[in-house]
């Protein structure tokens, strides 16, 4: 069986490779930001400025607004969906279904059609049962708050997360899992019957949010039809 030290060594060897291979390919442009550190951090924004912007410009005389947004800042949208799909349906397959939703919505904008994300089938292992009813609203208006939430504008995010109560048991769920996580730690180095109480009382309290979560109305099980 495999521990979680033996997890943590494995990844660690991953990053570390991936470090190596950057140091390698990047040589040039490490040797750069070294030299010129103490401007950069003079000010923060000198990165932003002549290399994320200036993408941003480029990619939005391609694309409009909406989409190169999406294209500059892909792992904060991936991350934000990954939160709300992996506390209901767990990691399995959460890229996949995270990177069908966007370039659903991508897809919907370059061809000017209602985004759509339709009922998953036995196998479509890429879909979530998350938030798919009337033509998946409630995606689309996740994506655009999260877009206002970039900008320093989180009012539309709070009012989603507000309006949806699936949106708010997921919240509760992190929640606790975060509190689980801790004391299943704490209980592997010294196990006692108070820490053992309280590891059950939250997988109960998770297993009844996760139960009402997936008989909501904004949740949908796979179709076999």
């Amino acid at each position: 069986m495999l521990e979680i030290e033996d997890l943590e060594k494995i990844l660690d060897s991953i990053i570390e490779g991936t470090k190596e291979r950057t140091r390698e390919k990047e040589k040039k442009l490490i040797q750069f930001f070294e030299k010129n550190k103490d401007r950069l951090i003079s000010d923060l924004s000198l990165i932003n400025l002549f290399i994320i912007h200036r993408l941003d410009n480029i990619l939005s005389e391609v694309f409009d607004d909406e989409i190169a947004t999406i294209l500059i800042n892909y792992n904060f949208f991936q991350y934000n969906i990954n939160f709300f799909i992996e506390a209901v349906e767990g990691s399995c397959c959460v890229a996949d279904k995270t990177r069908y939703i966007l370039r659903q919505y991508v897809k919907s904008r370059l061809e000017d059609k209602p985004f759509r994300i339709t009922k998953r089938k036995e196998g479509e292992f890429w879909k979530t049962g998350l938030w798919i009813e009337d033509y998946s609203p409630k995606w689309k208006k996740l994506i655009e708050a999260m877009r206002d939430f970039l900008y320093g504008h989180p009012n539309s995010y709070l009012n989603f997360i507000n309006s949806s109560p699936v949106a708010t048991n997921i919240i509760k769920i992190k929640g606790l899992k975060g509190q689980y996580y801790t004391l299943r730690v704490q209980y592997r180095k010294r196990p006692t019957k108070e820490l053992e109480k309280e590891i059950i009382g939250l997988e109960q309290k998770i297993e009844l949010l996760l139960r009402e979560i997936q008989n909501s109305p904004e949740y949908c099980c796979i179709c076999y039809k």
